[in-house]
């Protein structure tokens, strides 16, 4: 029975420290805002976008609390690459470097011929709330 005890309070313990140290913290699953700072898009303030777990991406533009435009994709992640498909470039794949650091993630431009490479690339804050799931 001791046997038994112990066991399972090893596996308890190691599934918790996985989870706090794991894969959690650096999973892109979320929704993440930055301020739009580019005289192109001068209409826009923010860009609040979402990823889902099923790999869809959500990503809507927003002026003076007002949502403008909504963009919806597809996206891939695997390691630290980011992939973007949607309608508004519909053959044209971005692909993005992703670092996690200071409660955010920072993507830097690999390829992307879509006029979205305007508005992802950059850090965007980590968001708590989410809107799709």
């Amino acid at each position: 029975m001791k046997k038994i005890l112990v066991i399972a309070l090893l596996t308890f313990t190691m599934g918790i420290s996985e989870v706090a140290t794991g894969e959690e913290q650096d999973s892109i699953v979320g929704r993440w805002m930055k301020e739009l700072n580019i005289e192109a898009l001068k209409d826009y303030d923010i860009l609040d976008i979402e990823f889902t777990k099923e790999g869809k991406y959500y990503a809507i533009t927003v002026l003076e609390d007002t949502r403008k435009d909504t963009l919806i994709g597809d996206y891939t992640f695997e390691k630290d690459i980011i992939t973007f498909k949607d309608d508004e470039c519909k053959e044209v794949v971005g692909k993005y470097k992703l670092e996690f650091k200071d409660n955010g993630v920072d993507f830097q431009l690999i390829d992307d011929d879509c006029n979205r490479s305007y508005i992802i690339e950059g850090f965007f804050d980590k968001y708590k709330a989410t809107l799709y799931d």
